[in-house]
């Protein structure tokens, strides 16, 4: 509660250019990225908690996992990690 965590990933094309899509991915979440900091900081300046949803922008090319198509994909895709030691 009184921290702020962050991971970096890092990606890249060898021995091509990006297709359109990969590209298209980069860029949706280089900007979600730019926007959750964006947010982050005008919520510490006003000392304002952060609760609740995001301001999502219009006509995203994702979902968020929360649509009736995604939970039946999520619902059969099986679990290969159930045997990963985490």
């Amino acid at each position: 509660p009184e921290s702020c965590t962050y991971d970096i990933t890092w990606t890249g094309v060898v021995g091509r250019e990006p297709s359109d899509r990969e590209q298209l991915v980069f860029e949706t979440v280089r900007d979600a990225r730019d926007a959750a900091i964006h947010v982050i900081e005008q919520a510490f300046e006003s000392g304002r908690a952060i609760r609740g949803e995001v301001p999502m922008p219009e006509g995203r090319p994702y979902s968020l996992g929360n649509t009736r198509q995604d939970q039946a994909s999520i619902n059969a895709t099986p679990n290969r990690c159930s045997n990963a030691a985490w």
